[in-house]
């Protein structure tokens, strides 16, 4: 296997664990939580996910691919190609998380997320 193939099938190994984790963040997951005795009496509160909770992660998440990809973009010891092919990796990564980072809806998120998928998958070969 050529080195670039190495680098590329690691990163994307990465990008799947990346994926495969994310994608529980957009479940709903209601939780029981008691509620506190200020008056009330007894009874059960429902929580769902928070977007914030979701952003961060996915963010944690991008920000490593985002390193990787920059730094094989910035490697002299790569062939210009490879190097052009990465740092659009990068960028798009970086474009992503800015969407993700300006928007609160949660569909938004997992639009995005899912053309940056397509985007690896198209460039990379997933």
């Amino acid at each position: 296997m050529s080195e670039e193939n190495k680098r590329i099938r690691e990163w994307l190994e990465k990008f799947k664990r990346f994926v495969d984790e994310s994608r529980p963040l957009f479940i709903k997951k209601p939780t029981k939580r008691p509620l506190r005795a200020r008056g009330k009496k007894g009874g059960v509160k429902w929580y769902h996910f928070r977007t914030q909770d979701i952003r961060r992660e996915i963010a944690r998440g991008l920000g490593e691919l985002y390193d990787i990809a920059l730094g094989f973009a910035k490697n002299d010891a790569l062939e210009r190609k490879e190097r052009e092919k990465w740092s659009r990796v990068a960028a798009y990564i970086a474009q992503t998380l800015n969407s993700i980072l300006q928007t609160y809806d949660v569909m938004k998120i997992e639009k995005s997320i899912e053309e940056l998928r397509q985007f690896v998958k198209l460039h990379l070969g997933d």
